[in-house]
């Protein structure tokens, strides 16, 4: 039987992968993710878990290129996702959401 903060604050699993066609460079706000920027080369993917208590404020900074850069929330309460995914292309940032489709996230320009 599942515990009270099992069940009603379940564990969250983020992944971003590097679908861009070149080395995008990264930096997440999560406990356990490092403090500068990390680099992905294409192909490359992380993840991250932790348990959401109160505040989900989960996000990651990217800068694909000089044009397309900024930050995205990799977890909300909106997202309705315990296994989160996300992938950065050439053009942006995408997320998969409960229907099963990729949609684009607006980066807020940092």
């Amino acid at each position: 039987m599942a515990s009270f903060v099992e069940t009603f604050f379940p564990r969250v699993t983020v992944t971003i992968q590097n679908e861009a066609g070149h080395k995008v460079y990264l930096k997440c706000g999560f406990e356990d993710s490092k403090q500068e920027l990390e680099r992905l080369e294409p192909g490359d993917k992380r993840s991250w878990s932790f348990r959401e208590i109160l505040f989900p404020l989960r996000w990651c900074y990217v800068h694909i290129n000089n044009d397309n850069r900024g930050a995205f929330w990799a977890f909300n309460v909106q997202l309705q996702c315990t296994d989160c995914v996300w992938k950065i292309t050439d053009d942006g940032a995408y997320r998969f959401n409960v229907e099963n489709k990729w949609v684009k996230s607006q980066l807020f320009q940092g």
